[in-house]
């Protein structure tokens, strides 16, 4: 639903299917700004500039904080270009409605078009499992888990998170995907 990058770093900005990647483009008549052929170092620090104009009212109170958002971002747009895993983000405050849920949708809207899909916390790896099979299936880029109110971590959310390829029983059925 937004341009994104090619594994060969070319970039996908055409609406419809591409061959190559075996991707669909929907820009769902949105227009984006056209993306020079050879970016200039001035015209990445123009882009890095629009994109802190985005979230320039969210409370950051590190400058590394928006390097994490930022790396989220990229770890979207980019993600077929990575030929691997990439990271988890997690979003953090120490008050209650300064805007954590809003800052993934901004990640999401900028990489995907719409926001972030919620999920809650679940305390049973069993579940956890379930989900995650069904996350892969539904074909979601990203996920916000939110309301996190217990630390996050499992064995096979590390392994989702690590693995190029996982395979599960479906729910309620003998059959593995």
């Amino acid at each position: 639903h937004s341009p994104t990058l090619r594994p060969d770093g070319s970039v996908l900005d055409h609406p419809g299917y591409d061959v190559d990647t075996g991707l669909f483009f929907d820009s769902n008549g949105t227009t984006f700004p056209a993306i020079p052929p050879r970016p200039t170092l001035d015209d990445a620090r123009a882009a890095l500039g629009r994109l802190q104009e985005v979230v320039r009212d969210f409370p950051f109170t590190e400058p590394w904080h928006f390097a994490a958002w930022l790396s989220a971002v990229l770890s979207v747009v980019c993600r077929y270009t990575i030929m691997g895993c990439v990271p988890m983000h997690g979003i953090t405050a120490t008050t209650r409605g300064s805007g954590k849920s809003l800052l993934a949708d901004t990640i999401a809207i900028i990489g995907t078009g719409r926001p972030a899909a919620r999920w809650s916390q679940v305390d049973e790896e069993d579940e956890e499992r379930k989900r995650l099979l069904s996350l892969a299936l539904d074909g979601d880029p990203l996920v916000c888990i939110d309301n996190v109110t217990a630390p996050v971590g499992s064995g096979v959310l590390a392994m989702a998170l690590t693995a190029t390829s996982i395979k599960d029983r479906l729910l309620g059925k003998t059959q593995t995907l």
